[in-house]
């Protein structure tokens, strides 16, 4: 209801969220020169500003495709991996709704093999910077061991295995457990399993299935700044979920959930007019 009613200032609340997002650039700037001088060359907090892509493209021509650029910078210079990753995958996944839709025409090629271009060289001098610890990232073993992740999930996947009673399986282990207590989290639908079972999992599952068919309902009505936008946070949110977190109540969930609002919001009031 709150994005329902303040539709009529879309203007200055997407201006809002672009101020918010320099915010979070300038936090994460701040974040790689501190953990730099700790010997630890990764921003950490960076899926906060990966997650106001949404609202950056629903920004206008330059300042748009600024923002664009700045975001692209601050993700490969902050070595996380899976923020890389969402972002190469992003630009795919919307170049072939665009090109599918017919938006933009033949454009969509120039604007693909620009970026591509772009992130290549922005990964190029990155590596330079940071004596080639990015690329070391991206390296078998450090993919395979996933800075621990592997050892959490296999702690995970073998306290599933060991639910002892049909309670513990349907609505997952006591909050006091030790079970909870030593699990790293880092993946949405294990922790979900661990802490709410099955029929934790299966609700979380119909989260994101409610979001397709949002995207669909918004595929049919030919609303493409929307849909482009919303395809953007289903792809963060989704792939955020089998490696970091993306329901939570942190930073950045927060921001995606507010975008689902706005969404909403711009449904409902097609819908009553």
């Amino acid at each position: 209801m709150f994005f329902y009613r303040i539709l009529r200032n879309r203007t200055l609340m997407i201006n809002l969220f672009f101020v918010l997002f320099l915010l979070s650039v300038l936090l994460n700037v701040f974040s790689l020169f501190y953990f730099r001088d700790r010997g630890i060359l990764l921003a950490p907090l960076i899926y906060n500003s990966l997650i106001f892509l949404p609202w950056l493209l629903l920004l206008n021509g330059v300042k748009r495709n600024l923002s664009l650029l700045l975001l692209l910078c601050v993700v490969i210079f902050s070595a996380k991996r899976g923020a890389i990753f969402i972002l190469v995958l992003e630009m795919f996944v919307l170049s072939w709704i665009a090109y599918r839709k017919r938006y933009l025409n033949r454009r969509i090629f120039v604007y693909l093999i620009g970026g591509v271009l772009v992130f290549v060289g922005l990964f190029c001098v990155a590596s330079e910077y940071s004596d080639g610890y990015i690329v070391s990232r991206f390296q078998k073993d450090a993919l395979l061991s996933g800075s621990g992740r592997s050892d959490i999930n296999q702690y995970g996947m073998d306290a599933v295995s060991r639910m002892s009673s049909l309670k513990e399986f349907l609505f997952g282990y006591p909050l006091n457990s030790d079970v909870l207590n030593h699990f790293g989290g880092h993946n949405d639908w294990l922790t979900f399993f661990l802490s709410y079972g099955i029929v934790g999992v299966i609700l979380y599952a119909f989260f994101y299935l409610n979001m397709l068919v949002r995207l669909f309902f918004l595929w049919k009505k030919n609303d493409m700044s929307l849909l482009i936008a919303y395809a953007s946070l289903f792809i963060i949110m989704f792939m955020m979920s089998f490696f970091s977190t993306s329901y939570n109540p942190t930073l950045h969930p927060i921001i995606g959930m507010m975008f689902i609002g706005y969404t909403e919001a711009n449904r409902i009031k097609k819908v009553v007019v």
